[in-house]
């Protein structure tokens, strides 16, 4: 009986612990169920998974991660290192993000970044993608530049094929290859021509030079002179006087190798005009020449308000050059010097329009000293005709008034820059009048003058009065009428440049004119100038030019 006493206790005591042990792990199990339920309803992500490429020697963006618990974010609390990150050697790094759930658990996330070269080297020939030689002489190829993005140094890399035998006049060509440790491969081709130098050979003097074919005429005028010249698009036109016209009847430039004619038509006993395409010449240096019954060198007779100093052609900067009473010119790849050009109308001993206040010309200086400076705040590079009260910068003969001298030197710099504009006031004898005036070339259509089209809009908005005065239009250079040019219309005459008196194809560049109120109109000059909405306006012009440039614009700090 004492056994089966004891035995029944043994069995109690083991079905009490077997049964507690069980309580003991179901509590347990209904614990981690509970977790695993939590668990479950965290979100954690990164951003942007296809993100996984870098190339060398770039900043890297970083894309960051996500934690939702129960759909609520807790990104701020994502730790992210990007120490073991070098992005100037090509490799696998391993970025991690880590979001702590509590202190027994942290959840982690990596993102494989791989830092890789897949750019080619730059290849920069030195001196020009096509020199010229003479035939007989030596050549020396003046070498290449070479940069990589991996800051290879592979100069001592790049493979030279080609051979220029100045023996044999021809085109030749140089080609350049080089490859990275990456196996991207780049290649550059300069071209060398070998020329016969053109040897002009003077033919005697003849009764016919002495101008026996053209009696009516005084044989000076016939002395192969240029009279007046225009830039086109393509090149430039050419007036003058001739002389032993007998059939061969040409202008010929010979430079850099080329020795290339062009015909021209004959207006009279005399006169002939012409047109020079340049747009398949290299750059260099050329020079002009009128072939009759021989050749002789352009002569230049220019009158100052007929003579063209420089212009943008196609992609070409040409500049006239005129030495020793003979005509030449320079073709070069064009380029910029300056974002923008500004004229403060008049200044020194041109005063401009004046009212009981203020000078034109001071208010002018004033205006486009403020604009320079915002300008040059957006790291835009700014060039003025003047900065104090002065003349202003001028070239040219000093037989002309200066307003003619300064539409040359705005013209030979207008050329490098990429926006050109005058800021000027008005006056008129009815002190009525008000408003704002913008002068356009004529021979521009809208769309290339959408920026100004967009500031008028502006200022059409801003001004105080609505009338016939607030108007954007062209002047004929002729006559001085005045066109509207509101719907965009491109007008049939020789176009007005604005207030320098000299048309537009002298320079082949965009001038504008800024008339920002009549000065001579009191409650106008008031809202204008005394109350200083000329800053509202000049901000509206800033921000069109700025914006046109491709820099994003930033208001005045005040």
């Amino acid at each position: 009986m004492k056994k089966l006493i004891v035995i029944t206790s043994i069995v109690s005591v083991i079905l009490v612990f077997v049964t507690s042990f069980s309580i003991i792990k179901i509590m347990d199990n209904q614990k981690k169920s509970s977790y695993k339920t939590k668990e479950n309803k965290i979100a954690f992500e990164l951003n942007d998974i296809n993100y996984n490429k870098l190339e060398i020697n770039t900043n890297y963006e970083e894309k960051g991660a996500s934690v939702k618990i129960n759909n609520k974010e807790f990104n701020n609390y994502i730790v992210i290192d990007t120490s073991k990150l070098d992005n100037t050697k090509k490799g696998t790094y391993y970025i991690s993000y880590k979001y702590k759930v509590n202190d027994y658990r942290t959840l982690t996330k990596y993102r494989i970044i791989d830092v890789v070269d897949t750019k080619a080297p730059e290849i920069t020939l030195k001196g020009s993608d096509t020199e010229r030689v003479e035939l007989g002489s030596t050549y020396t190829d003046k070498g290449v530049e070479v940069k990589d993005n991996s800051n290879e140094d592979l100069k001592d890399k790049v493979k030279v094929t080609g051979e220029v035998n100045t023996k044999k006049a021809g085109t030749y060509e140089i080609k350049y290859e080089v490859s990275d440790s990456s196996n991207n491969k780049a290649e550059k081709i300069r071209k060398v021509i070998v020329y016969k130098k053109v040897t002009i050979v003077k033919v005697a003097n003849t009764a016919d030079e002495k101008g026996t074919n053209d009696k009516e005429f005084n044989s000076n005028n016939y002395n192969n002179t240029v009279t007046k010249m225009m830039f086109t698009n393509t090149g430039f036109t050419v007036e003058g006087f001739y002389k032993n016209y007998n059939g061969n009847f040409q202008m010929r430039i010979e430079g850099m190798g080329v020795n290339k004619s062009y015909n021209l038509t004959k207006v009279s006993n005399g006169n002939y005009k012409g047109t020079i395409n340049i747009t398949d010449l290299g750059n260099g240096v050329y020079n002009m020449y009128i072939v009759t019954n021989k050749s002789e060198p352009l002569r230049n007779e220019l009158p100052m308000n007929n003579k063209i100093v420089r212009a943008k052609v196609e992609s070409k900067l040409v500049t006239m050059i005129y030495t020793n009473n003979n005509v030449s010119f320079k073709v070069e790849d064009h380029h910029y010097d300056y974002d923008i050009l500004i004229d403060p109308g008049h200044g020194g001993s041109e005063p401009g329009a004046i009212n009981t206040a203020k000078k034109e010309k001071d208010i002018n200086l004033e205006q486009s000293l403020y604009e320079k400076k915002r300008y040059e705040d957006h790291g835009l590079k700014v060039l003025m005709v003047r900065t104090a009260d002065v003349d202003g910068n001028v070239m040219g003969s000093t037989e002309w008034q200066v307003v003619s001298r300064r539409a040359y030197w705005m013209g030979y710099y207008g050329v490098v820059s990429r926006i050109m504009y005058s800021n000027h006031h008005n006056s008129y004898d009815n002190t009525t009048r008000s408003g704002w005036e913008i002068i356009l070339p004529a021979t521009m259509t809208k769309a290339e003058l959408k920026t100004e089209y967009a500031i008028a809009d502006e200022w059409a908005k801003e001004y105080p009065v609505q009338e016939n005065h607030t108007r954007i239009y062209s002047r004929n250079y002729d006559t001085n009428a005045l066109h509207s040019k509101a719907n965009g219309e491109v007008y049939n005459y020789t176009n007005y440049y604005v207030v320098m008196r000299f048309p537009f194809d002298l320079y082949n560049v965009k001038n504008v004119l800024y008339e920002g109120a009549y000065m001579s109109n009191p409650s106008d000059f008031a809202w204008y100038y005394t109350e200083g909405n000329w800053k509202k306006l000049s901000e509206i012009k800033i921000k069109h030019y700025v914006e046109s440039l491709g820099v994003t614009y930033r208001p005045p700090e005040n």
